[in-house]
């Protein structure tokens, strides 16, 4: 996944999530429950809402970081294997 497209689906997960909140506090509103407030079953969707926001952010940016850290190691290993041969090669 590039860095564009991390971005991307990070805006259109960030708008689904607020959309999907936005609904599900208009429905606890509309709908009461015996026995419970329209804010303690809010503050319990919101945190549930915030636990599934935080993983679908690690689904995006977590395959993206590994891989950045991946070519970063391997252009690294290549620059020490280049200056060593180029060390060796100065003797």
């Amino acid at each position: 996944m590039s860095l564009k497209n991390a971005i991307v689906a990070s805006i259109v997960w960030f708008v689904l999530i607020t959309v999907f909140s936005g609904v599900s506090i208009w429905y606890i509103v509309s709908n009461p429950v015996a026995g419970a407030t329209a804010e303690q079953r809010s503050a319990m969707l919101g945190s549930g809402v915030g636990m599934v926001t935080v993983i679908g952010f690690a689904a995006i940016w977590l395959p993206f970081a590994f891989k950045l850290g991946q070519e970063r190691r391997k252009a690294a290993a290549l620059a020490a294997r280049t200056r060593k041969s180029a060390s060796k090669a100065g003797k």
